[in-house]
């Protein structure tokens, strides 16, 4: 994490595009490298390695706390959206005997995560586990039943409102008739009197892309909007929330 937010890809942003993009709503990394974060790294495979290895881990700074601040084992199987290699996955896997899990993230990073894992992990918890990759702005792997959970951990605040709500409206296509469960682990910005960490992140997004840190006002609009509704919102003892989720027409059966 550290090398990747110290290489010149992440580090230039800050310079002189910064006051640019504050003036005109530009995002400095597309200003400096010609092209969106996910579009360079599609291009850069050097920093698209670093870009992985710095998401797989996120677990060294906000810690395995995720591990028990859900029940996993009421779920049969967990449908981890931007899981890169599918680190936290097989966490939880191997606390979890009878779950399975489905990892779903870009192609280039999806096709070798098993080979990187077949030397490292035991038969038992890769057989138990399905690497799909693919466009999250186009489409979500497919629930299979009401015990399946969709796990959002840190990603939603790498996108613009319009696409969060393209993504959502994915999901609402990926769950068909099933009502499964749906956790969005992200920070949940204060409303006024901002605490200094989740301030540091929104302006590592204002950086990086056209997301942010939203409060629970941004996130309820955006969620609402897309036929969801927040119905709880659990502190983590790590860093962010536990945003639990669910359609519209079950929120109130």
């Amino acid at each position: 994490m550290i090398l990747m937010h110290n290489s010149p890809e992440m580090t230039m942003p800050w310079l002189e595009p910064l006051e640019c993009s504050i003036k005109t709503g530009g995002v400095p990394f597309k200003i400096v490298n010609n092209c969106d974060l996910f579009s360079y790294m599609d291009k850069n495979k050097d920093f698209d390695v670093l870009f992985s290895k710095a998401m797989d881990g996120v677990e060294h700074i906000v810690g395995t706390n995720y591990l028990t601040d859900i029940d996993w084992g009421k779920f049969k199987r967990i449908i981890d959206v931007g899981g890169s290699k599918g680190s936290k996955s097989i966490a939880i896997l191997k606390a979890n005997s009878e779950l399975n899990t489905v990892v779903f993230d870009r192609p280039q990073i999806i096709e070798t995560a098993r080979d990187f894992w077949s030397s490292k992990q035991d038969k038992d918890v890769l057989n138990r586990m399905k690497f799909i990759g693919g466009d999250i702005l186009d489409s979500l792997p497919c629930a299979i039943s009401d015990e399946d959970v969709c796990f959002f951990m840190a990603v939603f605040h790498t996108f613009s409102d319009e696409d969060c709500k393209r993504i959502f409206f994915n999901l609402q296509q990926a769950i068909g008739s099933y009502s499964p469960h749906i956790i969005v682990a992200d920070a949940v910005a204060e409303e006024s009197n901002i605490n200094e960490i989740t301030a540091s992140m929104d302006m590592q997004m204002l950086i990086g892309s056209e997301g942010r840190e939203r409060t629970l006002g941004e996130w309820s609009n955006i969620i609402s909007d897309t036929g969801f509704n927040i119905i709880q919102v659990i502190d983590m003892r790590a860093l962010g929330k536990h945003i639990v989720i669910q359609q519209q027409q079950y929120t109130n059966t």
